[in-house]
């Protein structure tokens, strides 16, 4: 888990799984911001940030899922290029990040 501050002040959070050997790609599981936060890049630049210190560490691929419906974070993570990999996982949609 890790802090997110935004304007010297806590923003919101960030919880990875980290790779185990059964499950080998490291997985997003939520990336929260507090409403008056959001829409300012902040979650565009934790992916990035994230991304590159994962990719620094040997992997090419970040994980996640959303759940289907409004309000939900897909735009969000497909905007950030995350591509559903076609695997339902517990009703939801899995998608994948390739890393730089």
């Amino acid at each position: 888990m890790r802090m997110i501050t935004a304007d010297g002040e806590p923003a919101g959070f960030v919880m990875l799984a980290e790779p185990t050997p059964s499950s080998p790609e490291p997985y997003l599981w939520r990336l929260l911001l507090d409403r008056r936060h959001q829409r300012r890049g902040i979650g565009a630049r934790v992916i990035e940030q994230l991304g590159a210190e994962l990719h620094g560490q040997g992997h090419d691929t970040l994980t996640t899922s959303w759940a289907e419906g409004p309000g939900g974070p897909e735009p969000l993570y497909r905007g950030l290029g995350f591509v559903p990999t076609g695997e339902i996982d517990n009703g939801e949609t899995v998608a994948a990040l390739k890393l730089r």
